[in-house]
């Protein structure tokens, strides 16, 4: 990830979500870097592990209005060719909880109508993401990181061939 290191937080629940949606509003005016896509799911995986949640309760107006508009202008991720540096899998857990938590709240506060475009696009950057990681051998990973990641490629190719299947009938 570029020459910088992601680092944990230590802010309080409020400082984080007010970070992650810095980062969001930063993307929309200047575009990704890997360093500031995984630092955005790390904040996202912190936020869920203090067991606090992104919610329409606790968005200010401008929070709302940027997730409004995070939607609809595509919110794609960043091309990550070679993911590396610490807390590969909190950035991974912290990329499901964006797609299955947050994308989804983004929605419901937007009129967007192809959702399902945008789900399906998390979810394969996701596999691609996992695949770089498990495919990279000079990445220095722990044996149970790399095994969780393997483990997960394993089953997200077969629900990819599932899910293709029954998309395509």
């Amino acid at each position: 990830m570029e020459q910088q290191l992601l680092q944990l937080s230590v802010g309080d629940p409020s400082l984080i979500q007010s970070e992650i949606f810095r980062i969001l509003e930063h993307r929309l005016s200047n575009g990704w870097n890997v360093f500031e896509y995984c630092t955005l799911q790390l904040r996202i995986y912190e936020l869920y592990e203090s067991n606090e949640c992104i919610s329409t309760e606790n968005m200010n107006e401008r929070e709302l209005r940027i997730a409004r508009f995070y939607v609809v202008s595509g919110c794609l991720p960043p091309d990550i060719s070679a993911p590396k540096g610490p807390f590969l899998r909190q950035v991974y857990e912290g990329m499901l909880l964006f797609r299955l938590e947050i994308i989804p709240l983004f929605i419901s506060l937007s009129n967007v109508q192809h959702f399902g475009n945008i789900l399906w696009h998390l979810f394969m950057f996701e596999i691609g993401f996992v695949r770089r990681i498990v495919e990279q051998r000079s990445l220095e990973v722990d044996k149970e990181v790399m095994d969780y990641f393997k483990e997960l490629l394993r089953q997200r190719d077969t629900a990819s061939v599932i899910e293709y299947v029954l998309y395509e009938e």
